[in-house]
């Protein structure tokens, strides 16, 4: 029985990567129907290879990685490929990138130690070359992989049906070869979706914070919108009339216009001022309102940016071939120096016979 659960594992874990090598080619927009139906047929293969990963109970927290064998390790990617499934889903987004974020390392990122701009740049940087550098790796990996494959295939294809016991252990010693490269290559492979795995956790954390706001924002408007209508009426008319020194009959005193206390009528019939009155500078306050809590300070300089774009690779450097440089004309080139002095001479003759501005036809008023 259990081995018929591990068949049927592998084949629906093969199916999944193969949906995802389909997906990562598909060369049509995230919400068309045939891009979501895929995803969403890979994630119910991968809820139930889930499911038999725990039945089987494959893996357990007494066993260290040394533990398990080559094929087994594979399984070990099922989270993560879930939550990249997941973060293409379009529907209810909000609920999905929940669903994707795993809860213990998604504290730990939120809830850990706050570095500095400067620190956090220097991190992303070590990491990113980090990935380059496991990627790289992979790639040879696969390469040697593939090579010792086809080595493997042509020897098996040259031997003749009378095989003596060196060649059954030479077959058995490359079994082995192939073994430990695949095993490598799974624990890269394995280390390098870690990493990717933080850069999705914050790209996560960033992505739900804007649809709370958004979410927060919406249903505060929609609740101003039904119960508050009518006060916001009378407050912009209040607001569109407040720059005006007399709207209405005051009682006498003086008047701030910083905090409304306005006392009597200001103006008489001819315009002329009856009371004295106060105008607050309001300059101060104007100041005291730039640079609020919600507003975005820079946190890295132009250079540091360059350097980091540079970094990652984006900058594209070379070009063409620069132009070659104009050659002086050698002194002892008598060809060279005549058929110069003619151009020039045949230039100012041209100039002698044409008046200048004489093909200037068109603008003449």
């Amino acid at each position: 029985m259990d081995s018929q659960q591990n068949s049927s594992l592998n084949s629906m874990f093969l199916t999944v990567k193969t949906n995802l090598e389909k997906i990562e080619s598909l060369n049509i927009p995230a919400t068309s129907f045939e891009y979501q139906e895929l995803v969403s047929k890979s994630l119910y293969l991968l809820e139930k290879c889930e499911e038999s990963v725990e039945k089987l109970a494959l893996f357990s927290s007494n066993e260290t990685i040394e533990d398990y064998q080559t094929s087994t390790l594979e399984y070990l990617l099922i989270p993560i490929l879930k939550s990249n499934l997941l973060k293409r889903k379009i529907e209810n987004r909000l609920s999905l990138l929940e669903q994707s974020k795993d809860e213990v390392y998604y504290h730990k990122i939120t809830n850990g130690i706050k570095f500095e701009p400067v620190e956090q740049r220097k991190i992303k940087i070590d990491r990113f070359k980090a990935e380059r550098e496991l990627k790289n790796r992979i790639e040879n990996l696969e390469n040697k992989i593939h090579i010792t494959q086809q080595q493997s295939l042509k020897k098996l294809d040259n031997e003749n049906s009378e095989n003596n016991e060196s060649d059954e252990f030479d077959i058995l010693d490359e079994v082995d070869d192939m073994d430990f490269l695949q095993r490598d290559h799974v624990v890269l492979l394995l280390a390098l979706k870690a990493k990717l795995a933080i850069e999705e956790l914050i790209s996560i954390k960033s992505e739900v914070d804007l649809l709370s706001k958004i979410q927060n924002h919406s249903s505060f408007d929609d609740e101003r919108n039904r119960s508050g209508g009518s006060d916001n009426r009378t407050e912009k008319r209040g607001k569109d009339v407040s720059w005006k020194l007399d709207t209405h009959s005051y009682t006498s005193g003086p008047v701030d216009f910083n905090t409304r206390n306005v006392g009597g009528k200001l103006l008489d019939s001819k315009g002329k001022p009856i009371q004295t009155f106060v105008i607050t500078n309001n300059r101060t306050l104007i100041k005291e309102g730039v640079f609020k809590p919600g507003h975005s300070l820079p946190t890295k300089t132009l250079d540091d940016f360059i350097e980091e774009e540079f970094a990652r690779g984006n900058v594209i450097t070379g070009g063409g071939k620069e132009p070659e440089p104009k050659e002086d004309p050698d002194d002892n080139d008598e060809e060279a120096i005549n058929a110069e002095t003619m151009k020039k001479r045949e230039w100012d003759d041209y100039t002698d016979d044409v008046r200048k501005g004489s093909g200037n036809t068109t603008n003449k008023g």
